[in-house]
């Protein structure tokens, strides 16, 4: 019986390993989010053929792994975990600035190209792409993604990981979709702030206005004492 129990375990181990492989080899090339964008795993964030191949020229890291050829690339790294209570909140904006600043040099670039031929311009559309990456590509990078997509796009948290998933299966961890949701009702307040600045400046040249019509009365009761 204990021969045979054991054969069982070394059998479900197996299984299990066999489902892991897959799990880890099911989706390994990174996946285009968006013109510009990849999201993948370490193993590709390494792989120096794909990256030429598909003209990445920036890499952000959201994981604990040195550049591996920051002579060739240019690199930006967020160190965290994969864990529910680790800040990824506010690494947000930066990481968001990181991707901007990739995506707009590759706009400028296109404008300044467009001018100049078919040709040129079917070469430089793969140029300045940047891939986002943790170790899997599903739960970090994932985050950092969809938190560039609501900010570029003023999508909810749960709109944004929808548009991320029809293109790459991905699942944050739940800290860091709690922390998506916090981070939707930041960009929130930011657009009620600026909204309440117009609306704030339109009372205060109300008030200075009423001040004013109080000191005319004022002046209009000094005149009749006069009188």
């Amino acid at each position: 019986e204990n021969e045979k129990e054991k054969e069982n375990e070394k059998e479900k181990e197996e299984e299990i390993e066999k489902k892991g492989i897959k799990i880890v080899f099911k989706d390994p090339q990174p996946d285009l989010i968006e013109e510009g964008v990849y999201l993948g795993d370490y193993m590709m964030a390494n792989n120096h053929a794909w990256l030429k191949k598909n003209n990445v020229t920036h890499i952000l890291t959201v994981a604990a792994f040195r550049p591996l050829y920051p002579e060739l690339f240019t690199y930006k790294v967020i160190n965290v975990d994969d864990k529910d209570h680790e800040n990824l909140l506010d690494r947000f904006d930066e990481a968001n600035d990181f991707i901007r600043a990739v995506l707009e040099g590759k706009k400028k670039e296109g404008e300044q190209k467009r001018g100049e031929g078919k040709e040129e311009e079917d070469e430089m559309r793969g140029n300045g792409n940047i891939l986002i990456h943790c170790r899997h590509g599903k739960s970090r990078s994932a985050t950092v993604t969809c938190a560039f997509l609501m900010h570029k796009y003023g999508l909810c948290a749960e709109d944004a990981l929808k548009r991320v998933q029809q293109r790459r299966a991905v699942c944050p961890n739940n800290g860091f979709r709690r922390q998506l949701k916090e981070y939707e009702k930041k960009l929130r307040g930011e657009e009620g702030e600026e909204g309440e600045e117009g609306k704030g400046g339109a009372e205060g040249d109300g008030e200075v206005g009423g001040k004013a019509r109080e000191d005319g009365e004022g002046e209009e009761a000094e005149g009749e004492t006069a009188a």
